[in-house]
């Protein structure tokens, strides 16, 4: 909706240029206003001030072209077809090929002038060649594009399907030019001229049309900082729990002693410390707020197990709410085996219970006969009362809103105590930035795996020897080793993903030799047939379970030592990790096979070489972030850990630890959250769901 007082806030659609259509697209990257448009910043810039010759292009080297389509068609390669178009400067001829993607042809036409860039391989006739080269196309003759594309740094944008660069470009000009005199500074002038920062309208123009490279960092840096300070101020300013009086738990007794003997197996020191620190927190008479952090594998749930213990040994009862259904009943099924031995009573609530089954475990949970609830958000609907919540656990947090986990809170006081908080994941961050981001978390690291964990050996290989890949995979399959295949991943739908999965699953049924047995796990899959699924592939009567990306975290199945990820480019390296971690559950040697065409971006070469190289996840978090650009933290879009649009969280760890200084210092002397203007900012900024924590 259209808001009069706020220009800034107004709908994105009612900038020249965009229109209802346009406004559509853009809202699938989450831009639904004028600001949001204007803090769309560049992925990064494209320095067309020396465009290079193609006569005088090498081999190996990256360069910025201007030529002219002389052709275009499809070229056959096998089963695949690819797109392939011959342009010329008047200097010499080059080649332009997208593999596997013939739907190029429609974009790219004889007489069109692209402006191209990529690095130069040789190709077919040892003709100079790019694959898969950015580009952007302009009718008319090369001549009379070049005073239009020439001579001046263009941006580079994030894009969706559908929305053309240079409309995005020209929407955002307009929004400069109407804006112009709305545009006004959020950061207090003190901070700026400390900060030697920029005005706030000037960033927004370099950052979008800079004079220069350097021009266009300073922005940058001026808008992250900006975003930071916002961050810093509602995260930091909310009230804090620590003034809520915190259900203090007794002394550990002889139920967490048994609960200890019964592990079968000796905690490591990474265990212990993290038992320490929750000791201290829950009975202290505060609630406790931590966040637990460890790789995959390093026995976080043995320590959560602890943490429910010692709810139930106090009087109270415990909550553990995971992402996904697939998670919560693993988690359900893992739980009950720690505790139910103990007399602790676990009940599981997701969405597709029988009406029945949920009834009983609602009236349950409400008596107090439950001891322990496991589920999915479905924990957090209203029809669910607890007796006395004591300790809430979330698992891989950073796939729940803010708003869900504050309701998981809200259910403990309705029944008369503020619970203990304990955030997990799976998802290393390093530690100083986990340390400067929760600044109203406590963390404790778990760097370390229990004793008799095997190695796992990752290989990336080419899609040239696919079938031999699955040759071997059968082979393993029939010598009695069992298999993850996971589906490429798809950005443009889940159902596209789904369909992904189930045409391997029938390419794979058909190429593998009798006796192979498999099983086809995805999100529709009804709930009752993936948990028959997963039983069986548990116990064995499965060889290879071919998957989308929902087992990407809490599947526990030790004997399954051998995974292929299909089209690995398409992942972030977290999210490879993640998968990976599936087959690292036993003494035995895991092998993981990265799977991906021949020719890749450099970034997605980095990303094959850095698996290769360790499964240390704190050392693969550093090179995610290292590797990402701004906005993205580890790889898909989350919506705990904050996604940020500007700020880069390795490159600015300075500028986020001085936002989060300054917004220390701004709380502490006064009130800036009554500030109109960084009252406008956080308003307009909160539509963004999912972005802004606190």
């Amino acid at each position: 909706m259209k808001d009069k007082k706020d220009p800034l806030g107004e709908d994105v659609g009612f900038v020249k240029g965009v229109g209802p259509k346009r406004a559509n697209l853009l809202a699938r990257m989450g831009i639904l206003s004028v600001e949001d448009l204007l803090l769309h910043i560049p992925a990064r810039y494209v320095d067309r001030r020396t465009l290079r010759r193609i006569a005088s292009a090498r081999p190996g080297e990256e360069g910025v072209f201007l030529a002219r389509v002389e052709t275009s068609g499809l070229r056959y390669r096998g089963s695949s077809r690819d797109a392939v178009a011959v342009v010329s400067d008047g200097t010499g001829v080059m080649e332009l090929v997208w593999r596997n993607a013939p739907y190029m042809v429609n974009n790219i036409r004889q007489g069109m002038s692209l402006l191209f860039w990529g690095k130069i391989y040789v190709g077919r006739a040892r003709v100079k060649t790019i694959y898969h080269p950015e580009y952007e196309a302009f009718s008319g003759p090369a001549g009379v594009e070049r005073s239009l594309v020439a001579g001046r740094i263009l941006p580079i944008y994030p894009l969706t399907e559908g929305l053309q660069a240079r409309h995005l470009r020209a929407a955002i000009q307009n929004a400069l030019l109407k804006l112009r005199d709305d545009i006004s500074d959020v950061i207090p002038e003190e901070l700026r001229t400390r900060r030697r920062l920029m005005p706030r309208r000037e960033a927004l123009s370099q950052v979008h049309f800079p004079d220069d490279l350097e021009r266009a960092e300073a922005a940058r840096q001026t808008l992250a900082y900006e975003e930071m300070l916002l961050f810093f101020l509602r995260f930091l300013g909310k009230a804090s729990v620590e003034k809520e009086r915190g259900f203090a738990f007794a002394p550990p007794g002889e139920l967490s002693e048994r609960f200890r003997r019964s592990l079968g197996f000796t905690l490591t020191r990474a265990q212990e410390r993290a038992i320490s620190d929750i000791e201290r927190d829950i009975t202290s008479g505060s609630p406790m707020h931590r966040l637990l952090q460890g790789d995959v594998g390093s026995g976080k749930t043995a320590v959560a197990a602890y943490a429910v213990v010692r709810a139930v040994e106090s009087g109270g009862q415990a909550a553990v709410m995971s992402p996904t259904e697939i998670l919560a009943e693993q988690t359900y099924s893992v739980f009950a085996n720690y505790l139910e031995p103990l007399g602790i009573r676990v009940v599981l609530l997701e969405s597709s219970l029988s009406k029945k089954k949920r009834e009983e475990n609602l009236a349950l949970v409400e008596k107090g006969l439950a001891d322990v609830v496991v589920g999915t958000h479905a924990i957090i609907t209203e029809d669910v009362r607890f007796r006395r919540l004591v300790l809430a656990i979330v698992d891989e947090q950073h796939r729940f809103g803010v708003a869900q986990r504050a309701m998981l809170l809200e259910k403990g006081k309705a029944s008369g105590a503020f619970p203990h908080f304990l955030v997990m994941t799976a998802t290393p961050i390093p530690r100083t930035l986990a340390l400067t981001l929760y600044g109203n978390l406590d963390v404790s690291v778990m760097d370390e795996k229990p004793p008799g964990r095997g190695p796992v050996k990752t290989k990336w290989v080419r899609h040239g020897q696919r079938k031999e890949v699955y040759r071997w995979l059968f082979g393993e399959a029939l010598a009695g080793r069992q298999a993850y295949v996971v589906a490429p991943l798809i950005e443009k739908s889940d159902k596209l993903e789904i369909a992904a999965a189930e045409e391997l699953y029938e390419e794979l049924r058909a190429m593998a030799p009798v006796g192979v047995r498999f099983g086809l796990m995805h999100g529709r899959v009804p709930a009752e047939e993936r948990r028959r699924m997963m039983e069986d592939f548990r116990r064995g009567n499965l060889h290879i379970l071919v998957s989308t990306t929902v087992i990407e975290v809490g599947v526990d199945v030790p004997q399954a030592t051998r995974m292929v990820i299909e089209h690995a480019e398409r992942f972030g390296l977290a999210q490879l990790h993640q998968l990976r971690g599936r087959i690292n559950r036993s003494q035995e040697t895991a092998y993981c096979i990265l799977l991906t065409p021949s020719h890749l971006s450099e970034d997605a070469e980095a990303r094959m070489r850095i698996m290769c190289e360790t499964d240390d996840g704190f050392r693969i978090a550093e090179e995610d972030l290292r590797l990402r650009g701004p906005g993205e933290l580890m790889g898909t879009r989350q919506h705990g850990i904050p996604e940020f649009r500007i700020a880069d969280l390795m490159r600015d760890i300075k500028i986020i630890r001085a936002a989060r200084e300054d917004a220390l210092r701004l709380l502490r002397e006064g009130d800036p959250l009554s500030d109109p203007r960084v009252a406008s900012a956080l308003k307009r900024r909160a539509r963004a769901e999912g972005i802004w924590v606190g």
